[in-house]
């Protein structure tokens, strides 16, 4: 701080509250939007995919064990993949 005329004139340097909030605030609205956006795309559905399958496999061993003549895993692909 200096003394100029009288007049105090401060040496202020960095960022005011206000601007720090503002970017915090921004940073949380875009990772809210980040994360929305990771959410949808399921990073499980492939393991779902597989156990769903091994179970339906392991389900026609034992029909077929069982003497069932028809024992059979169908793999249907879903139209809006």
């Amino acid at each position: 701080m200096g003394f100029k005329g009288g007049i105090v004139v401060r040496d202020c340097y960095g960022f005011t509250l206000i601007e720090l909030i503002t970017v915090i605030i921004l940073i949380g609205v875009l990772s809210a939007l980040g994360i929305g956006l990771f959410a949808r795309s399921s990073a499980f559905s492939p393991m779902l995919v597989t156990q769903q399958l091994a179970s339906a496999t392991l389900l026609a061993q034992q029909a077929a064990l069982a003497g069932q003549p028809n024992a059979s895993v169908r793999i249907e692909h879903p139209a809006g993949s």
